[in-house]
């Protein structure tokens, strides 16, 4: 059987399209957004740019959804504190 990398079966395929559509735009037209600037960072460090595209996508990713659940955002991901707590 083989083995799924990333996203299981049943993940939003839509979803999937939107940040991968997003980094794209990025990537290809936006050279002064930080994000081209992380992905050649990575570039630079010997990942693969299709791997690197992802892990930008997956980012950005994180960053909406702790917007949507009121998390927040942090440089490593979701910190899980709320925004409205003390």
């Amino acid at each position: 059987m083989q083995q799924t990398r990333g996203l299981n079966y049943s993940h939003n395929h839509h979803l999937k399209a939107v940040f991968k559509g997003a980094a794209t735009t990025v990537l290809m037209q936006w050279h002064d957004d930080p994000l081209y600037h992380d992905y050649q960072r990575l570039l630079a460090g010997g990942t693969k740019p299709n791997l690197a595209k992802v892990t930008k996508a997956r980012s950005k990713s994180l960053t909406i959804s702790a917007g949507w659940t009121g998390l927040e955002p942090a440089a490593s991901g979701v910190t899980g504190r709320r925004y409205n707590q003390a």
